[in-house]
């Protein structure tokens, strides 16, 4: 085992070498076995946190941009006396709500998912 301990910075995978040096550090099979089944366990929770975090935020997203388009159209009656004005407003408040979708569909959940991909090819 000593005669890989210089090998062991240059080894690729940063899992490989944590596995090496607790193989180095072990006394017997069930302590490295342990060991590193306690690290898988700790890696999967973290990114399982991590792609939680932004499934949520995925899910508030829509909602956040439904809210701009009500606090828009409630601008846009209070100005209902100029057509040019409530077409502009409505066009505006719309947006918020197609911001909200984007965000969630196109980089929230899709970060969420690629988190969640990783870390069960990595594990």
């Amino acid at each position: 085992m000593l005669a890989i301990e210089p090998a062991i910075g240059k080894v690729s995978p940063h899992f490989l070498q944590e596995a090496l040096l607790f193989a180095m550090d072990s006394k017997e099979r069930s302590e490295l076995q342990s060991a590193l089944e306690n690290k898988v366990r700790f890696c999967e929770r973290q990114s399982e946190a991590a792609a939680k975090v932004l499934e949520v935020a995925g899910g508030f997203a829509p909602t956040i941009g439904v809210l701009g388009t009500v606090v828009g159209l409630i601008d846009v009656l209070r100005q209902f006396s100029s057509l040019s004005t409530v077409a502009c407003g409505v066009g505006a408040a719309f947006t918020s709500t197609i911001y909200g979708l984007a965000l969630a569909n196109l980089v929230l959940l899709p970060a969420a998912h690629r988190i969640r991909a990783r870390a069960s090819e990595t594990f």
